[in-house]
């Protein structure tokens, strides 16, 4: 007789910093305008104010090596110059729920911006044994793994040519 199948969580964090050369005001503008340094091929806003918390957007990424169904965006926290929050989810139910929060954040650093990321992502993933569980969390940041390698140097080239 087979294991019945059961549920369980399994979280994706990654967390990290770079340093930019250009000072909080250049990099913010390029922050918030992710479009430029992620690759979006859909951005639609759905509600809310634009470029205000509580704005909703659809998003859908195209990175190489990144796989992910096209998602939405609510900025939870705005601080401008300081701090963009999201909580993200998928725009269509998916075989395995997800949500997920992206945190960045801009701190001063000898005249330029200390850039510092946090991305937690929560899958609940059905499995029948436990060994599959910690197959599908390596899989999701084996996943997410071209994705910072793409986007962040994006970022810093743009912030410190100033366009």
């Amino acid at each position: 007789m087979s294991n019945p199948e059961r549920i369980a969580p399994v979280y994706l964090v990654r967390s990290g910093e770079m340093k930019i050369e250009a000072p909080i005001k250049t990099t913010w503008v390029h922050v918030v305008n992710y479009p430029s340094w992620q690759n979006y091929p859909i951005v639609q806003h759905v509600s809310g104010r634009p470029g205000e918390e509580g704005e909703v957007g659809l998003l859908k990424k195209d990175e190489k090596g990144f796989e992910v169904p096209p998602y939405f965006a609510r900025t939870v926290k705005l601080e401008p110059e300081r701090r963009l929050l999201w909580k993200t989810f998928p725009q269509h139910k998916q075989a395995i729920d997800l949500f997920g929060f992206v945190d960045f954040q801009l701190q001063p650093a000898d005249g330029g911006t200390r850039f510092l990321y946090d991305v937690l992502y929560e899958f609940m993933v059905p499995y029948q044994e436990e060994r599959e569980l910690e197959a599908f969390r390596q899989a999701q940041y084996d996943n997410f793994e071209p994705l910072f390698g793409s986007v962040l140097p994006k970022l810093k080239k743009l912030a410190e040519q100033g366009r």
